[in-house]
Formats: C-alpha cells, structure tokens, sequence
C-alpha cells in the first residue's frame, strides 16, 4: 500500500516505537490518528511536531476497553473519512516471576497486548473489507519465539497469543484486500526498555553491534511491511518480521506460508531481503543475514 495519502491510526503513539512509527508515516505523507491512554503532554507534543492539526488528529483511550476503541475509530472516521492503515503498538511492561504472580498481573497484560489489538482491529476491520483495503501491522515481540529472561513469562505468552492472531487474521481476510503484518523487535532502545529491564548495560555487551536497535529503525520496518506486499517469493499471510538481528544474528522463522524475511535493524529498508525459504537453512546463515 502506498502511504502518500492513506489515513493511519498509530496507538500508544505518546513514546518510543509508537511514536518513531507516526513520525514515519506523517513524513511520509499519511494523515495520522495519534493514541495513547490518555490525552497527556508527551501525546500532544508529538501532535504538535508532526505537522498541522488537519493531518495530525488526536484520540487517546485506553485500547484495553472495547467501547473505547469504537470511539477513537469513529473520531478517525469523522475527521478523515476511513482508516487505511492500523499499528497496534500500545504496551505494557513488567517483572514477575510466575511463583509470584497475581491473575490481575497476567490479565493487564493480555487486556493491553491481546485485547487491545482484537478491540481495534474489530472497530476498523469492517470498513477495510468493505474498501478492500488496508493493512494492520502487530507490534509483536522477539520473547514470543526465542526464550525470554525470567519474569517475563506474561509478557512472553501475550506477544505469542498476538502472533498468533496475526496469522490467523491474515488468513481469514485472505482476498479481502486487508493485509495483515507482525513486527517482532529485538533489544530496543525505548523508556519501557531502559526502566524495565535489569542489567541492561550487560545485555547491551552481548549485542554484536554493541547496540540496542533503535525505535526509528524498527518503524523503518514497519513501513517496509506497510508498502510491500509481499506477492510471490516474499511474505504473505499473517506473516511476521523478526528484527533481532542486530541482538544475536540469529534467525529462526515459523509459519504456514512461504518466504523468510529479516533485516539488521541498522539497515535501510531496501536493504532488507530474502535470505531463504528453507527453515533449516535460515537457521543457520547468522551473520550472512
């Protein structure tokens, strides 16, 4: 889909990837809906940076609330017509190993993660069949499909539940003219990351590129996902992009479709390219990638 001219809502837009993801997109010609929990400084902020009010609009509420989401699609509506584009990128983050943890600890964050994407794909999906258009990309994680560091079995569970519905999804509306992406970021350079994660100056030493990707780079990704559609050799349904590359060099991909997709999260989108179709293979290329 091309950008230039499309109507995208970006939730949990207020910081990090969220934010360099709505960023991305008003640079590249789109009118954006900005969200967050709630109408705070950091949310207008961005509004004001992005552009002026008739290409930037402003909705925040909490994507955990099903009524919520159909308010801020209809508030889309409203002021620009339709929605095109969807990045469900509104998270949660926390500690807890599971001998300590409470169901209200388990349940906020699949109400954010799982909930929050079926809430807004459920308020904007029907408008995009009836267009045969559109494109909503899953913020997922890399702990879905590699072992995640201990406390974050929660946050592991919703992001492979988020995977999984991104797969399935894709294939429901297959021929609908509605695509359907996952984006899985490594180690990346975000608030949540910098306050969440213990040891971060350690895990950082054992990134090959001695960095963490940053979030412009991954809504560099994001954008590539967005404007490639991935006929032929390359990603089709309910796919998902793996960018930890630049965390280990590793690859491992799994699904029902085929192609292989990675890219180091330092490179450009049009570095980005087919390293294989053969999983064992893919396995095995590490830093060739």
């Amino acid at each position: 889909m091309e950008i230039r001219g499309s109507v995208a809502i970006v939730t949990g837009s207020s910081r990090g990837i969220g934010r360099a993801t709505a960023s991305m997109l008003a640079d590249a010609g789109s009118k954006v809906v900005l969200n967050a929990r709630k109408k705070t400084e950091a949310l207008l902020a961005v509004a004001d940076a992005l552009g002026p009010p008739s290409r930037i609009h402003v909705a925040p509420g909490d994507v955990c609330d099903f009524e919520t989401c159909r308010g801020i699609v209809r508030s889309a509506t409203d002021r620009f017509g339709r929605v095109d584009i969807l990045v469900n990128n509104a998270g949660i983050f926390g500690l807890r190993p599971m001998v300590e943890m409470e169901p209200d600890d388990w349940e906020a964050i699949f109400r954010v993660h799982v909930f929050g994407a079926f809430n807004m794909i459920r308020q904007v999906l029907p408008g995009m069949v009836e267009r045969r258009r559109g494109v909503i990309v899953n913020i997922a994680s890399f702990v879905a499909v590699r072992p995640p560091g201990p406390g974050r079995v929660h946050y592991a569970a919703a992001k492979s539940a988020l995977l999984g519905l991104t797969r399935a999804l894709g294939l429901e509306v297959a021929g609908t003219g509605v695509r359907v992406a996952g984006v899985a970021p490594g180690l990346t350079d975000t608030e949540i990351v910098r306050q969440g994660l213990p040891n971060l100056s350690e895990r950082v030493a054992r990134v090959p590129l001695g960095r963490m990707a940053t979030a412009g780079e991954v809504a560099h990704t994001v954008r590539f996902v967005i404007e490639n559609e991935f006929s032929g050799d390359g990603f089709r349904l309910g796919r998902r992009m793996t960018l930890d590359a630049i965390y280990d060099l590793g690859i491992d991909f799994f699904g029902s479709t085929n192609g292989f997709l990675t890219t180091v999260a330092s490179r450009a989108p049009a570095e980005v390219a087919i390293v294989s179709r053969v999983p064992s293979f893919a396995n095995r290329i590490g830093t060739q990638a």
